[in-house]
């Protein structure tokens, strides 16, 4: 009976050749597109923070304290509670979740609140009957547009706190993904020269004998050495090449994806850290 290992290796290597590259193809078309993603990402990250700095200038120039103050001093309602004395042996803190409950347009500046509060009970506690002040001209106006401003930051800031916590998201998503990738590029890495290359260097075996095995030194360096050796050997080192540049690539996005991550702070998803007036 003729056996013919030729038949075995060149089907063998064939199919694990197939197999590997189809693997590859796959693998590398994802890395690709996975690259353009994370730089977008980190980008993005980036661009979220130049909103931030820009909304937290933007409420810094608003007149929270103002605003506070001159609703409260114009405010009938609070001003006859003063009068029946509705405050009387309030503590600070019952003082200000009275006013805060009772009038939901003001905002959280406990020091503004407690200091008007204070002139205001000078000015009509204990029984004093003087007259309610009356509002400057245009005064009203004035505060419909800060609140319309303020509101509109507001709203900016919370819609970019849903950005940020997208954008970490997203994140934390491609770096659970890098390590399983790292890890089939490594079997890839392992599994071509074993399935490929080891087999190609036994052909052209001679018919009716079967492949010999041997580790002796002389052998390895004429196999190396010869035409076919070098062709392997090239083959080799390019596909190998292949996968270690997309193995780093991974590792670096994996860098870049941690350091980006890093970077994120709880604030930035909180309110109150874009405006200390804001918190609820």
């Amino acid at each position: 009976m003729n056996t013919d290992w030729n038949w075995f290796f060149s089907s063998f290597c064939q199919s694990a050749a197939a197999l590997i590259g189809i693997i590859a193809a796959f693998l590398i078309s994802r890395l690709i597109g996975m690259n353009e993603k994370v730089n977008a990402i980190i980008s993005g990250f980036g661009e979220l923070v130049i909103d931030r700095n820009k909304i937290i200038h933007g409420l810094g120039q608003r007149r929270f304290r103002w605003y506070n103050s001159t609703l409260m001093r114009y405010n009938e309602h609070l001003v006859e509670d003063i009068r029946r004395g509705h405050f009387s042996g309030f503590s600070e803190i019952d003082i200000l979740e009275k006013i805060y409950s009772e009038d939901d347009r003001l905002f959280k500046a406990n020091d503004v609140v407690l200091h008007t509060f204070a002139e205001m009970r000078e000015k009509y506690g204990g029984g004093r009957s003087a007259a309610i002040e009356m509002p400057p001209k245009d005064t009203w106006e004035q505060i419909r547009k800060e609140r319309e401003l303020i509101d509109h930051l507001e709203m900016e800031a919370r819609k970019l706190i849903q950005l940020f916590k997208k954008n970490e998201q997203e994140l934390k998503v491609f770096r659970d993904t890098f390590r399983p990738l790292s890890y089939i590029i490594i079997v890839l890495m392992i599994a071509f020269p074993l399935t490929v290359i080891y087999p190609l260097h036994f052909m052209p075996v001679q018919s009716n004998r079967p492949p010999v095995l041997t580790l002796h030194w002389s052998v390895i360096l004429r196999t190396v050495m010869s035409l076919k050796g070098f062709l392997l050997a090239i083959f080799f080192v390019t596909i190998e090449g292949i996968f270690l540049y997309f193995l780093t690539l991974v590792n670096k996005m994996r860098r870049e994806v941690m350091t980006a991550a890093g970077r994120h702070s709880p604030d930035y998803q909180k309110i109150h850290y874009y405006s200390p007036y804001l918190d609820t």
